[in-house]
């Protein structure tokens, strides 16, 4: 895949990268500059690489997973990025609402963002992050459990609003 290519695949993540990147970081231009940086990274790693010589897009499955594995390796450059960029405290958040989910750690609103905002498996987070599978369900849950005791509600309250 040529780089244009490339950036043309890029381009149809975009949206996803920013709300990512936003879930990481509430400043809309930390989060901008993220994006930026995660899609430059990854572009000069593929430059490195000579991708012209890698498949062609086509519609076939080897086509998909080859997409699917770069919006798996722009993520993770998202949340590499993310993780490294100091955090705006809690109480600068603009919309309280959202509040109790940027009062979790990074980690714990990576994971949250990535199960319920993307289509993305539980092998395809496990890449993002960087953990193995028992470490993934652990925060997961652990994430779950904070958002929860952040917004107010236990398991038995979640379950009856939810």
């Amino acid at each position: 895949m040529k780089i244009k290519e490339l950036e043309n695949v890029i381009r149809r993540f975009n949206k996803d990268l920013y709300a990512f990147a936003y879930g990481l970081q509430s400043s809309e231009a930390t989060a901008q500059e993220m994006v930026l940086e995660a899609v430059f990274i990854f572009l000069e790693k593929k430059r490195e690489q000579e991708v012209s010589s890698e498949l062609e897009l086509d519609s076939s499955l080897e086509g998909f997973r080859h997409i699917l594995q770069i919006k798996i390796d722009l993520y993770k450059e998202v949340y590499s990025s993310g993780i490294r960029k100091t955090e705006i405290p809690a109480n600068k958040v603009g919309d309280k609402n959202f509040l109790p989910f940027y009062c979790l750690e990074k980690s714990q609103r990576a994971v949250l963002f990535l199960r319920q905002k993307t289509a993305f498996d539980k092998a395809e987070i496990e890449q993002i992050i960087g953990v193995n599978r028992p470490e993934l369900l652990a925060l997961l849950s652990r994430s779950r459990n904070q958002l929860m005791n952040n917004i107010g509600l236990s398991w038995n309250e979640w379950a009856q609003h939810g």
